[in-house]
């Protein structure tokens, strides 16, 4: 099986190519108009490289960094939201919870970014707590409103309606009538996109999703158009923030499943490294990994077992994330990041287009940790700011710079293991990304760890990632119903609808790889409680199965009996292949590195080795250690 994997990044597209044996990498800048134009330039220096034709290709995986780095940046659609009258405020409004303990004032960090207050919209209409409707839709006017929006050039609009969880006819009247009157506008449902209670959640849910569609809509359209023009008759995956691989389709529907699909192709590779470089040792260290690109900095980890853990929800990139999802920490710092100095030396680092500010990835430069100045008059801007700030030349400008990013970073790993009852000085520190490699000898030391891995290519993690990723195809469906009320004929023909949606997706004869199914139920004790995600791999019969899952889920948690009889708010049918495991890790050629120090160029990346560390070669990639230990 030929199979092609493309990471796209801000400054780089990563490739990683698989016919046989070990896998070829290849990075190419990725300057194209838009993310669509990327992916097929990429496709293009692959082809020039490896020397494949798209149309012997068997399998395309695309993951990407774009929708992280929207977020980051703040760039997304104009989007209108419709809410239940009265309701408007909720974005904004947020939890009241207090962020820092010593802050008297609770301070929500709401991602108010997404939505402009003159672009909510609040609706007649309301549904009770039962999903009994209290008031009727007001169609005339949601026509007047449509019209408008339209008028207005909105680019997406989401609909998060109040109890449309429990009942979504009033949203799916609102899709009717905005879906007439506004043919080209992406639509976002929120009992599609998030069917669970917590209007604050469900709202933000809604709404990034639909601010991140259009261009995730047109990019996925453009390259299956594109591919299909030069021959291409094979698979194309996207990779989701489950480090799994989700359908094209699907991948179009769901933009805010893509959020962190890079970030956790790379966290699958940093995974895979652990278990291949301990031959399964359940005693090893955990892993904590830094992958620095150029506008993020994500930060990951493996536990001692070897798996990437999933958590069901998680404030990535300042969004409240409610889907399961790798366990990822996103900070906005990397190369393109401008350095800033305050009163009393203080450096901070913003995104911000501000030319006359050096950046992290200039200091590095200059300082000789990676690729050579591309202008004498970029130094400059060092010297202006050692000369602003009482320092000596531009060197220790620079010095400072990259000090204070691996301060940040440093920082960063801190409070994401410690809140995960992770000791960093006892764990290993897994470095990725362009920036990762040269960055972790200094953040290694200031969290007292004393030995780094660096994998195969450390630059394109995230594509070797994707070619070890296993397909997983789903079909859902929403029940919003006491689990005591369904019947063995309602769950008999659930799951043949399921398994019939399944099947036009993922035949299980097509000659594919194994595939193993699990069904996957949203449950809580009420109709108003977070609900618990129980795993069956079976899909129940009686609904006293049901309960029987959901009550020993509930008490292994949470450590009591569900005081409730049980709410369902869906069912899934999950069909995943089972992972390739015969894609080999490339191993570099053999070198002697004792007494290596300073730069070292890899297939597609840089490793910077600090006076304090030691390079070795391992079987996948490379560790450094600190000397004390290596004595």
């Amino acid at each position: 099986m030929k199979r092609l994997a493309i990471d796209i990044g801000s400054a780089f597209a990563d490739l990683a190519y698989h016919t046989e044996g070990q896998p070829q990498v290849l990075k190419h800048p990725a300057d194209g108009d838009s993310e669509g134009e990327t992916v097929m330039q990429a496709i293009a220096a692959g082809v020039g490289k490896f020397g494949f034709s798209v149309a012997e290709l068997d399998e395309i995986r695309i993951a990407s960094t774009g929708a992280l780095n929207a977020v980051l940046k703040r760039k997304g659609a104009r989007i209108a939201l419709l809410c239940t009258q009265g309701f408007g405020d909720t974005l904004y409004l947020a939890r009241q919870n207090r962020m820092d303990l010593y802050d008297p004032v609770a301070a929500p960090r709401a991602p108010a970014f997404l939505l402009d207050p003159t672009d909510v919209h609040e609706i007649a209409g309301r549904m009770d707590a039962r999903g009994n409707e209290i008031t009727p839709i007001n169609r005339s006017a949601l026509s007047e409103l449509a019209e408008r929006i339209h008028a207005d050039k909105v680019e997406a609009v989401a609909v998060c309606l109040l109890f449309a969880h429990v009942n979504p006819a009033h949203e799916l009247a609102c899709y009717e009538i905005l879906s007439a009157l506004c043919p080209d506008v992406p639509i976002s449902l929120s009992h599609q996109v998030d069917p669970q209670p917590r209007e604050y959640e469900r709202t933000v849910s809604t709404c990034l999703d639909a601010w991140l569609k259009p261009a995730l809509t047109d990019a996925t359209t453009q390259i299956g158009r594109d591919l299909e023009a030069q021959g291409f008759a094979g698979r194309i995956f996207y990779g989701d923030s489950r480090g799994t691989l989700v359908s094209q389709d699907i991948a179009a529907q769901q933009p805010g499943a893509l959020l962190a699909s890079g970030p956790a192709a790379a966290a699958l590779h940093a995974s895979r490294l652990r278990a291949e470089n301990t031959d399964g040792d359940a005693d090893s260290p955990a892993r904590l990994t830094v992958d620095i690109g150029s506008v993020s900095c994500d930060i990951s980890y493996t536990k001692q077992d070897g798996d990437t853990p999933l958590v069901p929800a998680a404030l990535y990139g300042g969004i409240p994330v409610r889907r399961d999802m790798v366990d990822l920490h996103s900070i906005a710092l990397g190369g393109r990041h401008r350095a800033m100095v305050h009163p009393g030396g203080h450096i901070t680092f913003s995104m911000q287009a501000q030319p006359q500010l050096p950046s992290l990835d200039l200091a590095l430069r200059v300082l000789g940790r990676c690729n050579p100045l591309r202008s004498a008059n970029e130094i400059k801007l060092l010297e202006d700011m050692a000369t602003g700030a009482g320092w000596d030349g531009a060197q220790e400008a620079a010095a400072r710079i990259v000090t204070a990013a691996e301060l940040e970073v440093a920082g960063a790993v801190m409070g994401f293991a410690v809140r995960r009852n992770i000791d960093p000085a006892g764990a290993h520190l897994v470095a990725m990304g362009g920036l990762g490699p040269v960055l972790a000898p200094g953040i290694a030391a200031l969290l007292s760890m004393r030995q780094i891995l660096l994998p195969f290519a450390p630059g394109a993690a995230g594509a070797l990632g994707l070619l070890h990723a296993a397909p997983r195809f789903e079909a859902s469906t929403n029940i919003a119903r006491p689990i005591g009320d369904l019947t063995a004929p309602e769950l008999a023909a659930l799951y043949t609808s399921l398994e019939a949606q399944i099947e036009a997706q993922f035949p299980k004869r097509d000659g594919l790889p194994a595939v193993q199914d699990s069904i996957i139920l949203n449950l809580a004790a009420t109709a108003h409680m977070h609900p618990l995600q129980v795993t069956m791999q079976g899909f129940p019969e009686t609904a006293a199965q049901i309960m029987q899952a959901f009550a020993t889920t509930y008490e292994n948690q949470l450590g009591i009996a569900p005081p409730g009889s049980g709410y369902v708010f869906s069912i899934a049918l999950r069909r995943d292949a089972i992972s390739d495991s015969t894609i080999a890790a490339r191993k570099e050629p053999t070198r002697d590195l004792a007494g290596h120090s300073g730069v070292c160029e890899t297939a597609a990346g840089t490793i910077w080795v600090g006076d304090m560390w030691t390079l070795h070669e391992t079987g996948i990639g490379f560790s450094m250690h600190w000397k004390e230990q290596a004595r």
